[in-house]
């Protein structure tokens, strides 16, 4: 476990309660031990007397029912993308889907290609134009003293809104589904439910 804490990506994105408070109840527990050490202090006392609400994570942490998949969410956790996609199911079998998908469009796509004609004298006129355009056209930005402008901004302007819809779509979809996988009552339910069938 403390394996997978020390690997948790220090990116500022959402932190789900269960990364947070492992986190936290960790970090807190080596200070009390590490405090407990050191001469001439007063023992550190339980974190439960002062309330503290990442404490409640603490009997999940040890094995149990429900750990295996609280250990899965700490081993994801050290992704930058893509976790929700390793801790939900049907997302997981969404996304061999379309890999599937995407893999046999570009079989297909291959199978036509062969049997077309590459080379014809439209093909090729615009081949050239693009070559052309390739030589010309930084050539003539360069004179015109734009060429950092074209590149530093109109480029990022561009990028930025293209990579903004994925950005959009994660954050009002994918992003809350992540943080109700990691919500500590659910894991406490889980818990609760597994031991009192047993």
């Amino acid at each position: 476990m403390q394996e997978s804490l020390s690997a948790i990506r220090t990116d500022l994105d959402s932190f789900s309660e269960i990364e947070a408070f492992s986190l936290m109840t960790s970090g807190y527990r080596m200070a009390e031990a590490s405090i407990d050490q050191l001469p001439g202090l007063p023992s550190a006392t339980g974190g439960t007397e002062y309330g503290w609400r990442f404490l409640k994570i603490e009997p999940l942490l040890k094995p149990g029912p429900g750990f295996d998949e609280i250990m899965k969410h700490l081993r994801v956790a050290g992704s930058s993308v893509g976790k929700v996609w390793v801790l939900c199911t049907p997302l997981m079998v969404s996304a061999v889907g379309i890999g599937l998908a995407v893999a046999y469009a570009i079989v297909r796509l291959w199978a036509f290609a062969e049997n077309q004609t590459l080379l014809t004298v439209r093909g090729l006129g615009i081949w050239a134009a693009t070559a052309a355009a390739t030589v010309l056209v930084p050539w003539a930005v360069r004179i015109l003293r734009y060429r950092q402008t074209v590149r530093h901004l109109e480029l990022r302007f561009l990028f930025a809104a293209i990579l903004a819809i994925p950005f959009k779509l994660h954050l009002i979809f994918f992003d809350p589904l992540f943080l109700r996988l990691g919500r500590i009552s659910r894991f406490m339910k889980m818990r609760e439910g597994m031991t009192s069938d047993h």
